[in-house]
């Protein structure tokens, strides 16, 4: 596996995806979205067929009921002999880590998956004293990591270290966790850094989408 489909791939595991042991002894790159992103799923899936090649695997989708209502969602998995390497790295002890060595398999695509899947904004709008319109908007991107604090001073560190971005940790009182947040400057360089990797659905998790909508909020 060369390091431009390794770098994608362990994005895509990071974000919503998973590995899954089968009974075989087989693993399984899987993940799902609900019909809302149909867009999204049937693009990363295109994706992975075409990095890990063979049988072209499709989507599938079902309906369940929920205590919302019936929602629908799309559901995908792929195996493949460099799925059963990837999970070793990513379980090392049955959980989902994240650990320097994962995130150096990281290229700017892998994190722009990781980021679609996991990633939003936390705006603020500024207003005008006296009028109360809207005049500008700043936006701090997320990713919601929701993990130990060693875990998430190591995906600082990375990020600092390699790609020259200044994130911050978080604490999330409701999940007892840490996630990820850039403020406004360095949400910039993380759009940058992305952005070209993105699909166009998704550009509403970027800051400049944001602001170019406040004349019109």
């Amino acid at each position: 596996m060369n390091s431009t489909k390794r770098g994608i791939l362990y994005g895509i595991a990071l974000g919503d995806g998973s590995i899954h042991k089968k009974k075989d002894g087989n693993c399984t790159l899987q993940f799902s979205h609900t019909n809302k992103q149909q867009d999204y799923i049937e693009y990363k899936a295109d994706r992975v067929n075409r990095l890990l090649g063979g049988k072209k695997n499709q989507v599938h989708w079902y309906t369940t009921t929920t205590p919302y209502g019936e929602i629908t969602y799309g559901k995908y998995g792929k195996s493949h002999k460099y799925c059963n390497q990837m999970r070793r790295v990513l379980y090392p002890h049955g959980k989902k880590t994240y650990t320097r060595k994962v995130l150096d398999f990281l290229n700017p695509e892998g994190i722009a998956f990781w980021y679609m899947d996991d990633g939003g904004l936390s705006k603020s709008f500024r207003k005008h004293k006296e009028t109360g319109e809207i005049t500008g908007c700043s936006c701090e991107m997320r990713i919601s990591t929701y993990c130990s604090l060693e875990e998430i001073e190591c995906i600082i560190a990375y990020f600092e270290e390699v790609w020259k971005i200044k994130g911050k940790k978080r604490y999330s009182k409701k999940h007892g966790t840490y996630y990820l947040a850039f403020g406004s400057k360095e949400s910039k360089k993380l759009e940058l850094l992305i952005k070209p990797f993105m699909i166009e659905s998704m550009y509403y998790k970027l800051p400049s989408n944001w602001v170019t909508r406040v004349p019109n909020t």
